[in-house]
């Protein structure tokens, strides 16, 4: 399936896990981690710009000295990246589509469909979301939600190792936090500043 939408519920580390592919795959990765504080930053004609400047600097090294890209030199730079590597798949990565205001959901639309260069060849896309909500605008090729795991007792175990806890302890963290890895980031956060458990 091109596009996979990556579900899970706050804090369960989804922007985490896709800021890692990027890290892992950066030579062939773009990506929008869209923080919706303002209309403008979610903006398809803003969006568009952060993908060419992305697009630019991947087919020559140079950056991309422009306010605002018109439809066409956005398809032109597409087709360049596409000719740079022809056989090789190039991933998208997008976070923050499922925070975009409910009033603003056509902005969503127009994102997917007008600024994501999905239904294009060797192109697949990691989305942050669920698909019950966003996968309705993607029209042009198959989709498939996939579960962001939250944290086994084993992963907690090793995450919490350098606090040097009991082993009971960690299990208790570890049930009340429900196993999600940004609770556990807090909880270590907090006992690394000096509080502890009783005070948590």
């Amino acid at each position: 399936n091109p596009v996979v939408f990556l579900e899970g519920e706050e804090g369960d580390g989804a922007t985490t896990t896709l800021a890692q592919f990027c890290q892992k795959f950066p030579d062939q990765t773009f990506s929008l981690f869209i923080k919706p504080a303002s209309r403008f930053a979610y903006s398809p004609d803003y969006l568009r710009l952060a993908l060419a400047e992305q697009f630019q600097w991947y087919i020559s090294g140079t950056s991309l000295d422009k306010a605002f890209l018109d439809e066409s030199e956005f398809q032109t730079l597409i087709h360049h990246v596409r000719k740079k590597k022809k056989a090789s798949t190039l991933y998208f990565v997008v976070d923050g589509l499922h925070q975009i205001p409910a009033e603003d959901t056509r902005l969503v639309e127009t994102i997917i469909r007008e600024v994501l260069p999905i239904g294009v060849d060797n192109c697949r896309f990691i989305i942050a979301g669920q698909q019950e909500n966003i996968g309705k605008f993607v029209t042009k090729v198959g989709t498939k939600p996939y579960q962001q795991l939250k944290f086994r007792l084993e992963d907690t175990q090793k995450y919490l190792l350098s606090l040097n806890l009991f082993e009971a302890d960690i299990a208790e963290i570890h049930k009340i936090c429900k196993g999600i890895p940004g609770r556990i980031a807090s909880v270590k956060r907090l006992i690394s500043s000096g509080k502890t458990l009783e005070s948590i």
